[in-house]
């Protein structure tokens, strides 16, 4: 994370001297940013509807495994096979045993989302301040999986969806817009003080279509 306040305005490198017109429209800037890079998350397929292999009464649980059925995780697009179904078999009822694919052996696609901010604190009376802040969500409009990429696809019950990217992209471009007040600097601390209240919050997703991950 990083947050830089920009040099101009009161008690700034540049603009410590400017009129108060002045240093309301220029001064009291300040941008920050954030990076959230994460590997895919491990899964594993499943058959939510199918045999009674160990006699305990269910239906459900995780299939053979009669090959790798491990496919490529990247660069993954809508309807795109994530692993080979044919890899996969429900197990025979009572045959004592439950399936043998063993769990969480897929890994999902790995990730990264971007968010940023910028600031404008408007300086009130001598400690008192008001601070407007626009967050932006993904302001490359960066489409991503995220994690749970797989869940839609991993149910052999469904053989429609199975192996497949069934699910949608997340993380669409999103603004935030957020006002607060507060004393601006502690008498007797010389610290910031928390705001007093947050005045308003509204949110609104850009209609723009995302463009697919990289």
């Amino acid at each position: 994370m990083a947050y830089v306040e920009m040099p101009f305005g009161k008690g700034k490198k540049w603009g410590a001297g400017w009129g108060r017109g002045l240093d309301t429209l220029a001064g009291g800037w300040a941008l920050s940013a954030y990076g959230n890079f994460q590997t895919g998350w491990f899964t594993s397929p499943y058959y939510s509807a199918g045999t009674d292999s160990a006699s305990v009464n269910t239906r459900s649980g995780v299939p053979d495994r009669i090959a790798s059925g491990v496919l490529n995780n990247q660069g993954l697009q809508p309807g795109d096979k994530f692993l080979d179904a044919t890899a996969f078999v429900i197990p025979k009822a009572n045959i004592g045993r439950f399936g043998n694919s063993g769990i969480n052996f897929l890994q999902e696609p790995s990730w990264w989302r971007f968010d940023s901010s910028i600031e404008k604190t408007f300086r009130i009376w001598e400690r008192v301040a008001f601070q407007f802040r626009c967050h932006i969500v993904n302001p490359f409009n960066h489409a991503v999986w995220g994690p749970g990429a797989f869940d839609a696809g991993l149910d052999m019950s469904n053989p429609v969806t199975f192996g497949t990217m069934a699910g949608k992209y997340v993380a669409n471009r999103l603004f935030a817009f957020e006002g607060t007040a507060g004393l601006v600097a502690c008498h007797a601390c010389g610290e910031p003080c928390t705001p007093a209240w947050r005045w308003f919050m509204l949110a609104a997703c850009s209609a723009r279509r995302v463009r697919p991950g990289r």
